[in-house]
């Protein structure tokens, strides 16, 4: 996360902070001596959902992308020139093809109140309902496609150990 000092005014409200991740480390993204970026922040799904259909949002995606491309160019001098490509996303982009609720990008927003169940962790059995496993972003706290992943890796494991059979696994 980088913390501006000055803000950006990103859907009509001012953000001082972008989440920055440079994926050179993955040499799978991208041929050789590129990278995947990716730059993201917070915004409200009710502005873009207003503005979704109109001309606005595809012009507000552009001037968004401008936006940070030209914050990131004070992190990574001459970036601009050596973009091949922008793919943005808003939070009508997540609904779309995720359909999470308002296109949230994580799972449950940790709070007093969803803090302990976080800790003690959500059932991932249901009552009266056998052979049924849940697995995803909204069973394991913070989500994410990571924590998915390992959501269904636990299920499985849970599988194995009731139907007694050793849980394997390989990083191949």
């Amino acid at each position: 996360i980088h913390l501006l000092d000055e803000p950006l005014t990103i859907a009509g409200e001012d953000r001082y902070e972008i989440g920055v991740k440079n994926y050179c480390f993955d040499p799978s993204l991208a041929p050789a001596g590129q990278s995947v970026l990716i730059a993201m922040l917070t915004t409200h799904y009710h502005y873009w959902q207003r503005i979704y259909g109109h001309r606005l949002y595809d012009a507000e995606q552009t001037q968004v992308s401008d936006l940070l491309i030209g914050f990131l160019e004070k992190l990574y001098p001459g970036l601009r020139a050596d973009i091949e490509l922008v793919d943005e996303a808003t939070p009508l982009s997540y609904e779309r093809y995720t359909g999470n609720w308002q296109g949230s990008s994580c799972g449950w927003l940790l709070t007093k109140q969803t803090m302990p169940l976080m800790i003690l962790g959500v059932r991932k059995t249901l009552p009266g309902l056998r052979n049924f496993y849940l697995a995803g972003q909204w069973v394991e706290p913070g989500g994410s496609l990571p924590l998915s992943a390992m959501s269904g890796r636990n299920a499985i494991q849970m599988i194995c150990h009731q139907d007694g059979r050793p849980f394997v696994t390989t990083t191949a």
